[in-house]
């Protein structure tokens, strides 16, 4: 972790409170703290050196947040889905447009489509280092360094997913890598059941604006 320390300061960022959040080894994810009104733009720092750091910054939200994700990584591993390098060698085969054609419901089972909102309903912030009810900044957000600079690899080290209708970790990193090519997409932040995007390139077609912010917010029951 002392070398990890150095790296930051070199980049001039502050390595006071790094400490190790989740797993071991080479999977080992460790993290700095920040109060919500400072996370994004650590965050943002972060992912700009994270060439030289070696790290793929991620919000994780709160201590609450952060005791769930260490509860699903463990069922995971539990469940012996495999190593993070495992689950992105399955996600490498994985075709994206086959398999959302297939997830697809039926044209018939939609209802009918009314008239389009007028206005902006695209997103354009981030919500994890806020509180959920009142949207005030968190006082405390774990910002996890995640060994990897390969940013849509992110939810192989969590093994995010697979519960409900929320798809396995492989499909997530699958899914990233597609809109990483097809939107510019990044992984900003990832608490245990929700999943927030920054997005360079948002598709602009009328079918797609929900998802034409520079912000996208997936959230799994």
């Amino acid at each position: 972790m002392s070398k990890l320390k150095q790296v930051l300061k070199n980049n001039g960022i502050n390595p006071r409170g790094l400490d190790l959040l989740l797993g071991s080894g080479r999977e080992a994810i460790h993290g700095l703290v920040a109060d919500g009104a400072s996370a994004i733009e650590l965050s943002r720092r972060l992912r700009l050196a994270a060439g030289e750091i070696g790290y793929w910054p991620l919000i994780m939200g709160s201590d609450d947040d952060l005791d769930r994700h260490g509860g699903s990584l463990l069922s995971s591993l539990e469940c012996e889905r495999g190593s993070s390098r495992d689950l992105i060698s399955l996600a490498a085969r994985i075709d994206v447009p086959r398999w959302l054609a297939e997830r697809a419901p039926d044209r018939g089972d939609l209802p009918a489509a009314g008239h389009w909102p007028a206005g902006e309903h695209a997103h354009h912030h981030f919500t994890l280092p806020t509180d959920i009810v009142t949207g005030k900044p968190l006082q405390r957000v774990h910002i996890g360094l995640v060994p990897t600079v390969i940013e849509w690899q992110v939810p192989a080290f969590l093994h995010f997913g697979g519960w409900n209708d929320c798809p396995a970790p492989e499909y997530h990193v699958a899914m990233l890598k597609y809109w990483r090519h097809e939107y510019g997409a990044e992984v900003v932040g990832m608490s245990a059941d929700t999943l927030e995007l920054a997005v360079s390139r948002p598709p602009r077609d009328r079918a797609a604006a929900l998802l034409g912010g520079s912000a996208w917010f997936f959230w799994w029951d």
